[in-house]
């Protein structure tokens, strides 16, 4: 899960229209890109997905036909206009803000299917991303409970959500990381504890009083 606006593939009118809007923005890369919709144009492809891309930028890159600065244009162009991302190193802190937004701060979606139910991650807020599968970021599902609703009780909504997801805007519950359920929550857990323990000590008084 990257990004929840990510896109796995543009059209080839997509792709032109990406290098027209480049054209105009940057003249001194205009013959170029110009040249490579020539060479889009008789491409059989409809569509480009990601390894598609990577081949194209590969062939550009070792017959010279854009620069890597003119490519990297087109990658943030590509990015900007339908959330397409070809490259990312996460190692670096921009990256990282700028691709990763799926796996960092706390996100929410709702299921497609159902708009009762949503589902939820909560990411890093490390200066760069550790990739590892430990530190993976879990989703997580809320969804309502039937037998609640049929008693009266109202079902999950997005605006009860955004509140719920709010209580979670925390970092000190877990180490310099966001908390993964409703802060409230720990306060509850605590003086459950706490009183568990006070009615435990008061049970060994009173058996020592026997």
């Amino acid at each position: 899960m990257i990004s929840h606006q990510n896109c796995s593939s543009v059209t080839k009118a997509e792709l032109k229209r990406a290098l027209n809007d480049l054209s105009k923005s940057y003249p001194n890369y205009r013959t170029k890109y110009q040249n490579l919709i020539s060479i889009i144009n008789k491409i059989e492809l409809d569509s480009f997905n990601i390894n598609d891309l990577k081949d194209e930028f590969n062939f550009m890159k070792k017959n010279k036909i854009l620069s890597p600065i003119a490519i990297n244009l087109l990658l943030d162009e590509l990015y900007e206009q339908y959330g397409l991302v070809l490259k990312v190193k996460p190692k670096i802190k921009s990256h990282v803000q700028k691709y990763l937004s799926g796996l960092t701060d706390i996100n929410y979606f709702v299921d497609n299917d159902d708009q009762d139910v949503i589902y939820y991650n909560v990411g890093t807020i490390s200066k760069n991303m550790n990739m590892s599968i430990s530190k993976a970021s879990h989703i997580w599902q809320l969804q309502p409970n039937i037998k609640l609703n049929a008693r009266g009780f109202a079902t999950i909504e997005t605006e009860n959500i955004l509140k719920f997801l709010q209580l979670m805007m925390v970092n000190f519950v877990r180490f310099h990381q966001l908390t993964v359920i409703p802060f409230p929550f720990k306060y509850l857990r605590e003086f459950i504890q706490f009183e568990e323990k006070k009615r435990s000590a008061k049970k060994d008084v009173t058996d020592l009083l026997k």
